[in-house]
């Protein structure tokens, strides 16, 4: 009796975190304001997507980028060819992915790459260009072991680029869906306060290139692209995105609640749990 209770007790604690019906990739249920955006790709046709946040974003699919079928139980996704395709947010709201130094947000994203890939770069998420304007990406790259990486740059020569510490390429790789997540905790230079999360689990941070760490302002007034840098000419995706979330600017996500949305995104927690 007192494991289920308990059990119960994790459930709506968990859920209470979440604050709303969350991740619905049949109907792109809305989901709390704690969140800038939540795009589930649940149209399956035509040239524009719209996320299931308070915000009411919409995105542009362009040069190409394809519908196609996402992981079970999840409608539809997005597959991107590694030469140009990118899908690009609506530049009116740019605002609401800019922070300072001292933020805190996070992004999470379903993603499936296939095995063998001969490109080593994939973006999923960025508000930058190749204009040496400040700007980020989160991305999967870097190096063959380290898979997962961010880059930040103020625009005023401070920059920091980190990568995951535990990550293999075999574990993206393998045609499987899987749920990547960074989670930013206010300060550039500390490993501890960047985690690398997949599949719910925090696989930790390392600095890879963090030269005092940028120190200023990350805005601009570039559109959030998936699958490239904003108007193109990055390190393009090769695979599928499911689905793309950024909690709000200094929303403090916690560990528990990374753990639970993951297992809701990739089906192992039910989208009707309370």
């Amino acid at each position: 009796m007192m494991s289920i209770l308990r059990a119960c007790l994790f459930v709506f604690l968990c859920t209470q975190l979440v604050r709303a019906e969350v991740i619905d990739g049949s109907t792109g249920t809305p989901i709390s304001n704690n969140w800038n955006m939540v795009f589930n790709f649940i149209e399956g046709a035509g040239t524009v997507t719209v996320d299931s946040s308070s915000n009411s974003l919409t995105a542009d699919l362009v040069n190409g980028t394809a519908w196609v079928s996402g992981m079970t139980g999840r409608s539809k996704a997005l597959f991107f060819d590694d030469l140009n395709d990118q899908v690009n947010v609506n530049v009116g709201q740019e605002g609401l992915f800019d922070y300072v130094k001292t933020s805190t947000f996070t992004i999470l994203a379903l993603v499936r790459h296939t095995a063998g890939l001969t490109s080593d770069q994939w973006i999923y998420v960025a508000k930058i260009n190749t204009g040496g304007n400040p700007g980020w990406w989160f991305m999967a790259g870097q190096d063959s072991t380290k898979r997962l990486s961010v880059f930040m740059y103020d625009g005023a020569g401070g920059y920091c680029n980190t990568t995951s510490a535990n990550i293999a390429a075999a574990e993206l790789q393998d045609g499987n869906w899987h749920v990547v997540g960074f989670v930013y905790r206010g300060n550039f230079g500390s490993a501890t306060l960047r985690e690398y999360w997949l599949d719910g689990v925090n696989r930790g941070s390392s600095i890879a290139d963090c030269p005092g760490g940028a120190s200023g302002t990350i805005a601009n007034n570039l559109h959030v692209s998936f699958g490239d840098m904003s108007g193109g000419a990055g390190t393009n995706m090769d695979g599928e995105i499911g689905l793309v979330m950024m909690s709000r600017i200094d929303y403090p996500i916690t560990g528990e609640e990374i753990k639970f949305l993951s297992n809701r995104i990739l089906g192992r927690v039910s989208n009707g749990a309370r």
